[in-house]
């Protein structure tokens, strides 16, 4: 059990006001055994701070119960550091963390989920100069995409794809760091952790939802979790490095590959587009005709309403199914990538020798599984996988024979 101290963190403003601001909050809410940590004249966008390091020595020993910072910004100024200790260390150690002029608590759940949003503000901005308004959520109005967004949409769903991601704490320990990133290739479910308590991590390994829950609905894409983190570590350091080395290669080979990729989506979604808007066209005239044969007496009413009812089924679907499409199309006109943005996730993360939950999110959008396939001539199977990177999507590097060619 976590030793109920309370800990505060100052980083770098003046030391004594900050004291102030903390020991009477602390006093105020009888929060024993206080100590301070202070990194004064380092900056908040590293954590490689003394002070910082030696909290996180009290933490792994689990000596810490409560972290007090004045606001967010004194935590970090790196959104996505700060979200992984908010996020996923604090919880693991049963550490309550609180900051006091952004209303956070993370014993209040509504507090939590701004928790995200003032870190990004954090990192964009070298002061926080906005208004601290803190009002009920029932007295919250949203007016969407009425300004400039501070951060644009990938950023955004990376951000919560890393909050959502916590690895939380179940009764066989912590989910695995690739949980939720896993699809089937074949019919898009998401592919479901199977573990047990006792197993080795050699032996955990992902099946389709949709084959493990409806029978004959999918083959079972079975993976284990060691071969996937294999395979991304291996990739990710191979793209992060040709990425590193080979800056515009790599802008001209990315962008040249997802316009391919885009033109085909484009062309196969255009097809289906018309023969969806034709069997739409040619339904209306099936169900006319229908309703007239019903109308003469030549079908009775009650093969009228089975098969009116079919039909209007079908073209419901294909309705809904065009409604995807023409989004889908429009969208994919005004897709842009976003290679400076991924070029800055490899400038943050210099040389990354292990797989973290939070690594993986800020690089991977998604894994597709396709089934195994039988290697012609031998007993072995083969197992592709398809990543999907953020910003850029999928990429196929060169090998190093093919860049010194």
């Amino acid at each position: 059990m976590n030793n109920p101290n309370s800990n505060f963190y100052l980083p770098n403003q003046p030391e004594y006001d900050q004291k102030a601001i903390l020991k009477k909050y602390a006093d105020d809410h009888n929060f024993p055994n206080t100590m301070y940590f202070v990194d004064d004249g380092y900056s908040g966008t590293s954590f490689s701070r003394p002070d910082w390091q030696r909290l996180n020595s009290l933490i792994d020993e689990d000596k810490i119960g409560i972290i007090i910072v004045k606001d967010m910004s004194r935590l970090g100024r790196d959104y996505l550091q700060v979200g992984m200790y908010t996020e996923m260390v604090f919880p693991a150690h049963d550490i309550r963390f609180i900051a006091i002029n952004n209303g956070v608590d993370s014993e209040n759940q509504v507090d939590n989920d701004m928790t995200p949003f003032i870190n990004i503000f954090n990192e964009f901005y070298a002061k926080d100069t906005s208004k601290k308004v803190w009002n009920d959520p029932s007295e919250w109005q949203i007016f969407e995409n009425t300004h400039e967004a501070i951060i644009d949409q990938e950023t955004f769903d990376i951000v919560q794809r890393i909050r959502d991601g916590r690895r939380r704490l179940t009764p066989m320990g912590e989910m695995p760091i690739l949980s939720g990133m896993l699809f089937c290739a074949d019919c898009g479910a998401k592919l479901y952790q199977v573990r047990a308590r006792g197993w080795a991590h050699e032996q955990e390994h992902f099946v389709c939802a949709t084959y493990r829950k409806i029978k004959g609905g999918c083959t079972s894409h079975q993976i284990h979790n060691v071969q996937v983190e294999e395979i991304l570590l291996r990739e990710l350091r191979r793209v992060t490095a040709y990425a590193r080395e080979h800056e515009e290669d790599f802008v001209q080979l990315v962008t040249r590959q997802s316009e391919k990729e885009l033109n085909r989506q484009l062309r196969d979604s255009n097809r289906e587009l018309a023969q969806a808007e034709a069997r739409i066209g040619k339904l209306d005239v099936i169900m006319q005709r229908l309703y007239e044969d019903n109308v003469e007496g030549k079908i009775s009413d009650e093969r009228y309403a089975r098969m009116s009812a079919s039909y209007e089924t079908e073209q419901k679907q294909l309705e809904a199914r065009k409604a995807k499409l023409v989004e889908f199309i429009d969208s994919a006109k005004e897709q842009r990538l976003n290679t400076d943005s991924f070029l800055g996730m490899v400038r943050k993360y210099t040389d990354v020798t292990e797989l973290s939950a939070e690594i993986i999110r800020s690089f991977v959008e998604r894994i597709e599984v396709l089934q195994p396939e039988m290697v012609p001539g031998t007993r072995t199977k083969k197992q592709t996988i398809v990543i999907y990177w953020n910003f850029i999507g999928a990429v196929e590097i060169p090998d190093e024979h093919e860049k010194t060619a």
